[in-house]
């Protein structure tokens, strides 16, 4: 990565990309990560919080109906 243009702040954010991977907690690791990042990729970790919390939501109520 020494060898681009990149801007400091990006290099870092792009270098921690691999711990990102896990349970729940990736996405709150996520945003502390790109706690400098442009508001599209802070729109875009706040939409998969949403969609977390809805498939969890969804996942409840599937185990609660009987077939």
């Amino acid at each position: 990565m020494d060898s681009y243009a990149i801007d400091s702040d990006l290099k870092e954010m792009l270098l921690k990309l691999p711990e990102l991977n896990g349970g729940k907690d990736t996405i709150d690791k996520a945003r502390a990560v790109f706690l400098k990042a442009n508001d599209d990729v802070k729109n875009a970790l706040a939409d998969l919080k949403q969609l977390r919390k809805n498939w969890q939501r969804v996942s409840r109520r599937c185990l609660s109906v009987s077939i």
